[in-house]
């Protein structure tokens, strides 16, 4: 009741009267993330071994790593959770967002394949999220040289790993059907 009522400084002294255990320190991991102390919240957290808390806490603790601006360590946990098919729905939307954090850092730290790798999965994820273009705008580019040097095989495994990760746009299934049918592969053209 006193976390629904946000009342996270009388949950924690209720919490600390309890016995411990992996539900007691889920939700003393939660209360102390919600009162500003990381530390101990992923201290808590990280308690939490058995599976029907072990999701939650992976989830909390990617959104504790996020407020941090610690975007492999959030990837790691958010990845982790969405495991978790009802938490699916709520880590998808924070993941993507984390995901584009960390792709830019990697674009300006000049690692390029690596955030294309992080590219390509907001592609699966959110296809129809702008930022899903960056992933397909690399691979195109990718194809399209290739395919200027007449290596139409290349360009194509090229596009099918995006295709193959479920990115249905257009421009790239396009391009795909005329490097397969310049590479006279016409059943997948």
């Amino acid at each position: 009741q006193l976390l629904q009522q946000e009342k996270y400084a009388e949950a924690h002294e209720i919490l600390k009267q309890h016995p411990q255990g992996e539900i007691h320190d889920l939700f003393e991991g939660y209360v102390c993330a919600m009162l500003g102390n990381y530390t101990e919240a992923k201290k808590q957290l990280n308690r939490c071994t058995a599976s029907e808390y072990a999701m939650v806490a992976s989830y909390y603790l990617g959104l504790i790593y996020a407020q941090e601006g610690k975007f492999p360590s959030a990837i790691k946990n958010l990845e982790t959770a969405m495991n978790e098919p009802h938490l699916e729905v709520v880590c998808k939307p924070i993941l993507v967002d984390v995901y584009k954090q960390q792709a830019v850092k990697y674009a300006q730290a000049g690692e390029q394949d690596k955030a294309n790798r992080l590219w390509n999965k907001i592609a699966q994820l959110a296809p129809q999220d702008a930022a899903a273009d960056n992933a397909v705008a690399a691979a195109l580019q990718d194809g399209y040289r290739y395919a200027s040097e007449g290596n139409f095989g290349q360009a194509m495994r090229a596009w099918r790993r995006l295709i193959n990760q479920g990115v249905q746009h257009p421009a790239l299934l396009q391009n795909y059907a005329i490097a397969c049918d310049r590479n006279e592969n016409y059943d997948a053209a």
